[in-house]
């Protein structure tokens, strides 16, 4: 940033040649990939978009002059100005997901070196940033580029992190000020990707930085920012199944998707493929449908048979009197209304009672059977405080069978037989 300080040689010349630099490397970026979409990957028109990638980038860092922070008496700092100053790296890592052919969202993290120097003084620095960026694919816009290796993009973010600065004298490399502090970060930039595989790509980016703070540079007058180049080059691994094109490859302008031809059966090799693989699925679902309703079968069968044994044999104890008592969902705990039934029947004093516990049919049947037992135990605990001895009072299982599917309160009870 701006310190009063004498001139000691005017470096503006540097700073606009570095500027021609950093756009003559945005345009040789733009037009050799326009160039380069005759390398193709295989039509694969049964490709499937696989979204999530995961890559990391080495960058050189660059803080750009900013003539609006020159005044009468020092220039602003900027870096590779200089035996002051440094060639600045760093390391970015990140994580991608891709909504679409064409938008997609980055999450990344990037540490690195900064270094910047006017006539009068320098600045040594580090900072680490955290941040988000959307990025659009810009060739999946052009049904004649879907199917090339070669990919351009343009991101917009915002980031979050810290930093640490000091300055210095050139004069005496004496310490002058320093700085440490969060910051905001905004950037804008281009990238193109080229597909090595159908899982791994490389990437080069160009983007400009805007850091929302003073003290970026060591010296914090709070009153604007500083701005800096980064330029990455890295590598990256798209997750998925190998047999698949790689992330924006998918074809979704291609006659496969859109059926451009407009066939009237719909005959293309994506439609079919897409047909054999539903009515496969649609197979495969009927399938187990026959399979579960063959099961179902086999236990109502069994059930019939069982109910028609009980009734063919002889009743041995005569049944005068049947009361229900019901229970909560998942409960073995006796209502208000329970313990009111059975101490109405406690009083008609009979001589025995038979216990038969049932439960609903939701839920695995090993718990239902010993949630039955604990129903039967609960009953039989509360009608022995009236004087019943263990023998008067017997139990059976029921069985896990809805009486009323729509009701199934109506399964969750003890039923008494005296």
């Amino acid at each position: 940033m701006m310190r009063l300080y004498p001139i000691i040689e005017s470096s503006s010349n540097n700073c606009m040649n570095m500027k021609k630099l950093a756009v003559f490397i945005l345009l040789a970026i733009t037009g050799y990939t326009v160039e380069a979409q005759d390398m193709r990957t295989d039509n694969n028109p049964g490709s499937e978009l696989k979204p999530l990638t995961l890559g990391i980038r080495g960058m050189h860092v660059y803080d750009l002059p900013s003539y609006r922070f020159d005044g009468p008496y020092s220039e602003d700092m900027y870096g590779m100005n200089g035996d002051k100053t440094s060639f600045d790296l760093g390391f970015e890592l990140y994580l991608e997901y891709m909504f679409n052919p064409f938008v997609g969202v980055q999450i990344d993290h990037r540490r690195a070196n900064i270094s910047g120097a006017s006539d009068v003084e320098y600045y040594e620095g580090t900072f680490n940033l955290t941040g988000v960026d959307g990025i659009f694919i810009w060739n999946n816009l052009n049904p004649s580029l879907h199917n090339r290796r070669w990919n351009f993009l343009t991101k917009v973010g915002l980031g979050y992190g810290s930093y640490s600065s000091e300055q210095f004298l050139i004069k005496d490399d004496s310490r002058d000020q320093s700085s440490s502090a969060d910051f905001w970060s905004g950037r804008i930039g281009l990238g193109v990707q080229y597909e090595l595989s159908t899982s791994w790509r490389v990437d080069l980016e160009v983007m400009y930085n805007v850091a929302y703070d003073d003290g970026f540079d060591g010296y914090d007058e709070a009153k604007g920012s500083d701005t800096y180049l980064t330029t990455a080059l890295g590598i990256a691994y798209t997750f998925g199944n190998s047999e698949k094109k790689p992330t924006y490859q998918v074809g979704y302008f291609s006659e496969d998707y859109l059926n451009i031809n407009g066939s009237k059966d719909d005959s293309t090799a994506m439609a079919n493929e897409k047909k054999i693989d539903s009515l496969r699925t649609s197979i495969a679902q009927q399938e187990d449908k026959i399979t579960q309703k063959s099961q179902e079968l086999d236990e109502l069968s069994a059930k019939i048979d069982s109910l028609e044994a009980q009734s063919a044999a002889p009743k041995a104890v005569e049944v005068n009197h049947i009361a229900e008592v019901y229970f909560n969902f998942d409960s073995s705990v006796l209502t208000v209304e329970a313990k009111k039934s059975l101490a109405m029947i406690a009083q008609e004093k009979p001589d025995n009672i038979k216990l038969v516990a049932f439960a609903d049919n939701i839920g695995d049947e090993t718990y239902n059977a010993e949630l039955r037992k604990r129903r039967a135990e609960a009953v039989k605990s509360f009608l022995s405080q009236f004087g019943y001895e263990d023998d008067q009072i017997t139990i059976e299982m029921g069985e896990t069978m809805p009486i009323d599917a729509d009701n199934q309160f109506l399964n969750r009870k003890v039923t008494l037989h005296y």
